[in-house]
């Protein structure tokens, strides 16, 4: 009886109303909240994304906790572990995972996904309104890096060096006057 209880409790039988972040941990965790955020906020020209670090760039403030988070924490460049190390300790990420226990989406210390918590992400999976790198992470954005047209053309190799004369041997009119 007390199975019937917790399972109608936590509405487990219904289908949540799930914003992208909440999809992103059900997905992936604090670590896919945190990229999901980045690449939220690049898309909008927020942040700025170069060799594994993150820096603002000046503009509106996100609406959004999480994307607020993520903003004011690359007020000076970061690199993209340290967002996402602090984003797993962040309230925000606390208050997710919280949310999402209490509906019984996820369970244990670990935020396992529950049978219900794995519905959500599979109907998530069908919807066209969510972004394909909050259910697949940021993978899935690097198979759609356009390649170039023409492969890069090898630079054109220096002129060969000159050889110096071996010891003992000179050049002549080598800088003194032969008329002597």
């Amino acid at each position: 009886m007390r199975w019937v209880f917790e399972r109608l409790s936590k509405g487990s039988e219904q289908l949540r109303n799930l914003d992208v972040y909440d999809i992103a941990f059900l997905a992936g965790g604090a670590v896919r909240v945190a990229d999901s955020a980045v690449v939220a906020l690049n898309r909008r020209g927020l942040l700025v994304v170069h060799d594994a670090r993150v820096r603002t760039v000046e503009g509106e403030t996100p609406g959004h906790a999480v994307e607020r988070r993520v903003y004011t924490y690359c007020g000076r460049a970061k690199s993209v572990d340290a967002v996402r190390a602090d984003m797993e300790r962040s309230r925000e990420a606390y208050e997710i995972a919280r949310r999402l226990a209490a509906w019984g989406l996820v369970k244990g210390a670990d935020r396992r996904l529950t049978r219900g918590g794995r519905r959500h992400l599979q109907a998530a999976g069908l919807d066209p309104r969510v972004p394909e790198h909050v259910l697949l992470g940021t993978g899935s954005l690097d198979q759609r890096v356009p390649r170039p047209a023409d492969p890069p053309r090898p630079r054109p190799r220096p002129a060969p060096r000159t050889r110096r004369p071996a010891p003992g041997h000179s050049r002549p009119h080598q800088g003194y006057d032969s008329d002597e």
